[in-house]
C-alpha cells in the first residue's frame, strides 16, 4: 500500500512540474517557448518600481482606512460627529499663523516664490495654516494609535536584488 501512495505522489509531482512548466511559458513561436524569465529579467528593475509604487499605495490607503476606523471609534466612545471629533481635537487646538510666521516662511523661500510679495503672502497664510492643521491632526491620530493594537498584515514587495560581476573579482 506504502508503494502505491510514493508512486502517486511521485506521479502528482510529475503533473505539478509540468504545470509549473506550462505556466511559465508566456507564448510559444513554432514549438519554442517564451518565458516569464526571459520577459522579466530585463524588466526587473522597472517591474521593481512598479511593485514599490503598488505597495506604496496600498500602505498609504491602509493608513487612510486605519485613521477613520480609529476616528470614528473615538467620535463613537464621545457620543459626537467625526468632524465635531476633529473640531474639537485639532481645528480648535491649532492656533493662527501670525505674521512673523508668514515673513520667516517668505524669508526663507523667497528665491523659489514667484510673484508680487503682497499675493505670495496671501497664499502663505493658508498653506502654513493647513500645515499645522495636518501637524495636530497626525498628532492627535498618533496618540489614537497608541491606545490600541493594530496588526498590519501588508507585506512590502521584495528587494530587487541585482547581480553585480566585476572582472578579476574573487565572487
Amino acid at each position: 500500500m506504502s508503494c502505491f501512495l510514493t508512486l502517486l505522489l511521485l506521479v502528482g509531482l510529475g503533473f505539478t512540474s509540468a504545470a509549473q512548466a506550462a505556466a511559465d511559458t508566456l507564448a510559444e513561436v513554432d514549438g519554442v517557448a517564451i518565458t516569464s524569465e526571459e520577459v522579466e529579467k530585463p524588466l526587473a528593475s522597472q517591474l521593481s518600481k512598479l511593485e514599490e509604487q503598488i505597495y506604496n499605495l496600498k500602505r498609504q490607503r491602509l493608513d487612510a482606512l486605519i485613521n477613520e476606523k480609529l476616528l470614528s471609534k473615538e467620535a463613537s466612545k464621545r457620543n459626537v460627529s467625526v468632524p465635531a471629533l476633529l473640531d474639537a481635537e485639532v481645528t480648535s487646538k491649532v492656533g493662527l499663523v501670525t505674521e512673523q510666521e508668514i515673513e520667516k516662511f517668505y524669508q526663507d523661500n523667497k528665491a523659489q516664490l514667484k510673484g508680487d510679495e503682497s499675493s505670495m503672502r496671501e497664499k502663505i497664510r493658508p498653506y502654513l495654516q493647513n500645515q499645522k492643521l495636518a501637524a495636530r491632526r497626525e498628532e492627535f491620530l498618533k496618540a489614537l494609535r497608541s491606545q490600541v493594537k493594530i496588526v498590519i498584515n501588508l507585506k512590502p514587495p521584495p528587494v530587487l536584488r541585482v547581480q553585480v560581476s566585476v572582472q578579476g573579482a574573487p565572487f
